[in-house]
């Protein structure tokens, strides 16, 4: 008879004959494992999540910035509303004459300036009060393409001070619209009542002369401005910011009457030293003048000053002057004080944040497009260079940024996790301990 076998020998292939400890332990690093993997996953869907609607709220806060850049239309930064100009600057009493010899003077011409009405800052009467604070007895505002703010700020002018500054209406002219032509020369004109039309597409030597000669119909004068800034290499161009601009000899032969010699700060000694060289050799050649500018866009220093002497503080007499080119100027490089400063304008503030980042994007692709026309174009042919660093340098800050909230997220969460329960039992241990008598 066979003996039964000794199934305590056996091992078992069944968990239910294991040992109760073991299988406990294996039940609780599954489940355990499992509870991980799902926390995890959970984690992850979360992450994913906040990833998406982090993407989507940058993209949206990009397309509202530029909706804003593009269409609705960044205010002005500064506030130059509420500028006021409560000095007054002797600059006679400082400074000496350029022409050593040209004796006694009464008029102080500021012959080229800005106001509202075109792109200055100022408006018509605000910049009377500042030439007033400047030490300016005459002033010519000559806006571009219109004669209104000049118009506007003489009637303020006489209104306000009486004869003790005189206002020249003028007009900065620009030439017509073509890329090619539509930059040729700035030029002002002074003594005006109306505004001179635009010229052709591509004015010719012919045009010029015509407007010229249109100018002088009218009584008023005719000034070349600023060569040395209409010649100098245009940023980001190989070529001047005026292309094709006339030599001093031809604006002299189309019939100019002057010269700007100064423009706000600069000096313009070539053209100094052509008229006096002309003045010379040639002495029975009609008189050139020669004329200073602040060229004012902006609240700034005064730096120099057309000087005359009238029997009359009039803009006939003036005009007069200029015409038989008895002028000459002071000039002070390091300008006057003080200053007057604007503020940033509120609206500006509240919207900064967009501008910053529009101006941002922007940068990334610009478009470098010369001197503008003021007549919708500009002078340069337009170029597009990318920044491919700026690009990068945006893309690697959102995702620092995206992987520093998702790291301390995580902590915070595994700290939460790890010892919300400990917490629990001991606030209930603390209230337990206080609810026993002793």
């Amino acid at each position: 008879m066979t003996a039964p076998a000794n199934t305590a020998d056996t091992p078992s292939s069944s968990l239910a004959d294991r040992p109760p400890l073991l299988y406990g332990n294996v039940c609780a690093a599954v489940q355990a494992c499992y509870q991980s993997t799902r926390w995890h996953r959970q984690h992850l869907v979360r992450a994913l999540w906040r990833s998406c609607q982090t993407i989507v709220a940058i993209v949206l806060l990009i397309a509202v910035a530029m909706l804003v850049y593009f269409r609705a239309a960044i205010p002005e930064q500064y506030d130059y509303s509420a500028l006021r100009f409560n000095w007054t600057v002797a600059p006679q009493a400082s400074l000496m004459p350029m022409d050593p010899t040209f004796g006694a003077y009464n008029v102080r011409l500021d012959g080229h300036t800005h106001t509202t009405m075109s792109d200055g800052k100022l408006s018509p009467e605000q910049l009377v009060e500042r030439a007033v604070a400047h030490g300016y007895n005459a002033l010519v505002v000559s806006d571009h393409n219109t004669v209104d703010g000049a118009l506007q700020a003489r009637a303020y002018a006489a209104s306000r001070y009486g004869n003790r500054i005189v206002v020249i209406p003028g007009q900065e002219y620009r030439q017509a619209t073509a890329l090619e032509a539509c930059c040729r020369v700035h030029m002002n004109f002074l003594n005006l009542e109306q505004t001179i039309d635009v010229g052709p597409p591509n004015p010719t030597d012919e045009d010029l002369k015509r407007v010229i000669g249109r100018v002088h119909q009218l009584g008023g004068l005719v000034v070349a401005n600023h060569l040395p800034w209409s010649n100098r290499t245009a940023p980001f161009f190989q070529e001047a910011t005026l292309p094709n601009h006339p030599t001093r000899e031809q604006l002299v032969e189309f019939g100019v009457d002057g010269f700007e010699v100064v423009n706000q700060d600069l000096l313009d000694l070539p053209t100094i030293q052509y008229l006096r060289q002309r003045r010379e050799t040639t002495p029975g050649a009609r008189p050139i003048f020669a004329i200073t500018g602040s060229d004012l866009h902006q609240p700034d220093s005064a730096y120099a000053w057309t000087i005359l002497n009238v029997s009359a503080l009039t803009a006939d007499a003036i005009v007069d002057e200029l015409r038989a080119a008895r002028t000459t100027f002071l000039f002070d490089p390091a300008g006057t004080r003080p200053g007057a400063y604007p503020t940033y304008s509120r609206s500006w503030q509240l919207l900064a944040p967009l501008d910053g980042l529009a101006s941002y994007i922007m940068n990334m692709i610009d478009r470098p497009q010369g001197m503008y026309s003021f007549q919708g174009t500009f002078c340069q042919q337009s170029k597009s260079r990318v920044h491919i660093w700026m690009a990068f340098t945006l893309l690697a800050s959102l995702f620092l940024v995206w992987l520093v909230c998702e790291a301390s997220h995580a902590a915070l969460s595994f700290v939460w996790i790890r010892y919300r329960k400990s917490w629990r039992h001991w606030g209930l241990d603390r209230h337990t301990n206080a609810s026993v008598p002793v």
